[in-house]
């Protein structure tokens, strides 16, 4: 038979002993023993014991007058500090100003002393002790719920700060300096932030944010995300025959088409600034789809100007036609691209950051990093570190920049990873040595080649002939540029030991091979996670 302990907190040994037998006279399960507590300090020791230690007792009985001091001034330290068992006040009458009292500061419920019975004494108990057990229970899951949630918002700002704000790609347009600075928020949002690369001289930023926040405002975002990289990508195959790339508006008009219906049935709707810097003409077009302004620094003429468009939000007019506007830029130029979330910050007397203040904040003898970070820093200050997210670019436009040189020939195809193809490689290698004027390089050219494509078919993709690589040739003035790009297995030079000459170890001798065949030898990963191996020889160097 299970025995549970009350707590009977009483001054007076002659009230403690009649509790102490109301309690033994309870019949059925559990059995019921009483511990004594004479005074507060007792009584609190038992309430609070030691850090870790859970109380000795499932209830207690707290006599309304301990001498000098209440019934209730102990209940309240008790509460205060933590205590939440059951907690019954014995009073010697049944005022209802000693009811309401004792409920206020916390008591379960009050027992007249005198009419007190057994039975009485056992429903109150079990009806305390399961009131509190389903207390607790109800914390547990409210608990359970409220980790979930969170961890479902640690997830989502994960997702958020790696899927849709990027902070900033590995290279951007020659005369172009960039800084971004990303501060995220406590709570997930549909901000997103995307830098796009065509060609050398062009490169393209892209903020947006969708209306409202949390997992379901991210979800949207990533599908604005992804919608937005696949219209570029396919309005630029489309484009590829007439030798021109996708307009920004062309782009932002095709992710107009194809998410509006989606957003309309979301009642949701996106805001978007889409930039596009072309460096060899120093012009900036833009979209602006009821996004934040685009600051603007005027090097030339001192001052600040504001890029706006006239177009609403993607989402709200189905058959809204997008409009880029342009303008011209110089070397010092400023451009900020920035979220919402830096001038509608607010203060304590709901006062906003503000277009003028970002001006102010803005120091143009800083880097473009250091002035990002610089005026996220300045909104944080000002909103005391709460509120939105915070996304910042800043595009400084460096001094003047040669045109990229154009190659004189031009070769390009795709080999299967299949051995039989390495003689298809050298022919069409050797023809375009060939066809340069360059036929005494052919030698050095096709051995480096070879050893390399073989090294994609045997290590890349680990001998697979079902997949693919990539071969580019370019003739330019003084050397030829050669190229070949896998999406298999990356290759670290790093790892590579140089060969030993004298037969001790194995290895090492491929990678030497190509390094003695080119003067140049590149390999990297880019990002869209293709393996570039490129290949420079100089037509002037004398070779043995």
């Amino acid at each position: 038979m299970s025995t549970q302990n009350i707590l009977v907190v009483d001054d007076d040994e002659e009230d403690f002993l009649i509790a102490r037998d109301l309690l033994r006279d309870i019949t059925g399960e559990p059995r019921y023993e009483a511990l004594w507590a004479r005074t507060p300090e007792e009584a609190l020791a038992h309430m609070l014991p030691k850090s870790g230690e859970a109380p000795n007792h499932v209830l207690c009985l707290l006599d309304y007058r301990l001498g000098a001091v209440s019934g209730i001034e102990v209940l309240r330290q008790a509460r205060t500090q933590g205590y939440s068992l059951p907690v019954f006040l014995l009073t010697g009458s049944s005022e209802r100003s000693v009811d309401d009292e004792a409920l206020a500061v916390g008591a379960s419920d009050y027992l007249v002393k005198n009419e007190a019975t057994p039975d009485l004494m056992a429903r109150s108990i079990r009806y305390a002790v399961a009131q509190k057990k389903v207390e607790e229970e109800l914390r547990v899951t409210a608990q359970a719920l409220s980790d979930s949630r969170q961890r479902e918002a640690e997830v989502g700002a994960a997702i958020q700060r790696t899927l849709l704000l990027r902070h900033g790609p590995a290279k951007v347009a020659p005369g172009l300096s960039l800084g971004v600075h990303i501060t995220g928020a406590e709570r997930v949002t549909g901000d997103y932030c995307d830098f796009l690369t065509f060609r050398e001289q062009c490169f393209d930023v892209i903020l947006g944010d969708v209306m409202g926040k949390g997992m379901s405002a991210a979800l949207v975002g990533a599908a604005v995300k992804s919608q937005l990289q696949l219209a570029a990508r396919r309005l630029t195959a489309e484009f590829q025959p007439f030798g021109r790339l996708p307009e920004p508006q062309e782009i932002v008009g095709a992710l107009q088409a194809g998410l509006t219906p989606a957003l309309t049935d979301l009642d949701c709707f996106v805001t978007l600034t889409y930039a596009r810097f072309i460096r060899e003409r120093n012009c900036l077009h833009y979209v602006d789809a009821g996004h934040p302004s685009i600051l603007h620094w005027k090097a030339h003429e001192q001052e600040f100007v504001f890029l706006r468009g006239d177009n609403v939000p993607l989402g709200i007019i189905p058959d809204e036609l997008y409009l880029e506007q342009s303008t011209t830029f110089e070397a010092g130029d400023v451009f900020v691209l920035y979220s919402d979330g830096l001038v509608e910050a607010q203060n304590e007397d709901g006062e906003e950051f503000g277009e003028q203040r970002l001006i102010a904040a803005l120091d143009l003898t800083l880097s473009p990093q250091e002035q990002a970070d610089g005026l996220c820093r300045q909104v944080n200050l000002w909103r005391n570190g709460k509120g939105d997210d915070l996304t910042c670019v800043v595009v400084r436009i460096e001094g003047s920049i040669k045109k990229p040189e154009q190659p004189a020939l031009r070769k390009s195809r795709e080999f299967r990873t299949d051995p039989a193809v390495l003689e298809d490689l050298r022919k069409v290698a050797e023809d375009f040595c060939s066809a340069c004027a360059v036929p005494e390089l052919a030698d050095h050219v096709l051995l480096g080649l070879t050893e390399a494509a073989s090294n994609i078919i045997r290590h890349a993709y680990a001998g697979r002939s079902d997949q693919r690589f990539r071969f580019e040739a370019s003739a330019y003035a003084d050397y030829l540029l050669f190229s070949l790009s896998d999406r298999g297995c990356p290759f670290v030079p790093g790892q590579v030991s140089d060969p030993a000459f004298d037969g001790t170890q194995d290895g090492g001798f491929g990678w030497f091979m190509i390094q003695s065949c080119f003067d140049e030898v590149t390999y990297f990963r880019d990002e869209l996670g293709s393996n570039r191996l490129r290949l420079k020889i100089n037509l002037n160097t004398p070779r043995k």
